[in-house]
């Protein structure tokens, strides 16, 4: 399937894998084809790991089991779902999040910060092209809704995350994505 094949090669999961815990139990919420998921158990084979996504057929696709954990966990990894959320969706999965960690866990957000530059509109019409036109990445409430750093961090910090460290992840074959990884510790 070429969108799993672009996906694999647009984001640099080999580079986000060496930021995220070896030890703590992992939720991947919106995973996509798994290419986060099938990493990490591959480099631990004993970490346990969770994964979500709203569409079945890219869990299909990829083979990757579809878990909610039952229990808290140290670990949440959410890799370029914001977007195709309103502000408060957007809030309000945040927050369940929050709730979801462990004190001391660690949410990993990946995403491509809305801002004025060639590099992020470039990125928006890919997923508008993705979403609208082709339907081949589901937004729930049918839009494309990049958010600011400042607007992120900001909630992050309202909702009682202590800590945020960013990351920037290095380009990939679509040079355009500027994709910056926050660490928020609950």
């Amino acid at each position: 399937m070429l969108h799993y094949k672009l996906r694999q090669v647009s984001f640099p999961f080999a580079d986000l894998v060496k930021l995220i815990p070896q030890k703590g139990s992992l939720w991947d919420v919106g995973c996509g084809f798994g290419h986060l998921v099938k990493l990490l158990a591959t480099r631990n084979k004993r970490q346990e790991i969770y994964a979500f996504d709203i569409d079945s057929t890219k869990l299909r696709v990829s083979g990757v089991k579809w878990e909610v954990p039952k229990s808290r966990v140290e670990i949440i990894t959410l890799i370029d779902v914001l977007y195709l959320l309103t502000d408060t969706e957007k809030i309000n999965l945040l927050q369940s999040l929050f709730r979801k960690l462990k004190a001391g866990g660690k949410l990993f957000i990946a995403t491509v910060p809305k801002e004025p530059s060639w590099r992020y509109y470039l990125a928006w019409l890919q997923e508008w092209v993705m979403v609208k036109l082709l339907g081949k990445t589901e937004s729930k409430a049918g839009v494309i809704n990049f958010e600011t750093e400042d607007w992120l961090r900001q909630k992050l910090k309202q909702m009682g995350f202590r800590q945020i460290k960013r990351y920037r992840l290095p380009t990939t074959l679509f040079f355009w994505h500027k994709h910056v990884v926050l660490v928020a510790t609950k």
